[in-house]
């Protein structure tokens, strides 16, 4: 595989924030999980900082897809959890609150390795191909995930006959 091709990169960086900015920032449209995190807390799976995960993002209709053209700042968080579980199947994982560029990079490396879309790597393994850098997103080692779902996916409980799927 190319250096091209075994990363997937990350975005552009346009600005870095000041404290002032970061001290400022309320979280977004994800406000109540940024009030809830402690001060230290880190991504669990890049291991950046609440000021580093903090980007200057390009803001998008509701839609998501169409951009509007103004920047504000944004570090959206998500709750990550093991999809298999809406099938039925019990969780691999805890949920965990992990940051908006590493909920990304599960579904991103899921696509670009054509695995099951209801798959869901967790937050240990996802540290093992995920490379945060500060206030400019991620890059993930697609080699690596690979051998990581590989590694695991013969671990899988089967999906009930009949359940719903993603």
């Amino acid at each position: 595989m190319t250096e091209c091709a075994k990363f997937v990169c990350k975005r552009q960086l346009l600005k870095v924030p000041t404290i002032e900015d970061f001290q400022n920032y309320r979280g977004g449209h994800t406000h109540k999980k940024w009030a809830a995190l402690p001060v230290d807390w880190r991504c669990p799976c890049c291991r950046r900082s609440r000021f580093e995960i903090l980007t200057w993002t390009q803001t998008r209709m509701e839609t998501g897809r169409v951009p509007t053209g103004e920047y504000k700042w944004l570090a959206p968080l998500h709750g990550h959890h093991d999809h298999r579980s809406h099938a039925g199947v019990p969780p691999r994982f805890a949920q965990t609150t992990i940051c908006g560029d590493c909920n990304s990079a599960d579904g991103r490396a899921k696509r670009h390795l054509k695995l099951p879309a209801d798959f869901s790597f967790s937050p240990l393994e996802l540290s093992l191909f995920v490379i945060g850098t500060p206030h400019n997103g991620v890059q993930f080692d697609l080699e690596v995930a690979k051998k990581v779902y590989e590694s695991i996916a013969p671990l899988l409980p089967p999906i009930p006959p009949g359940a719903k799927r993603l």
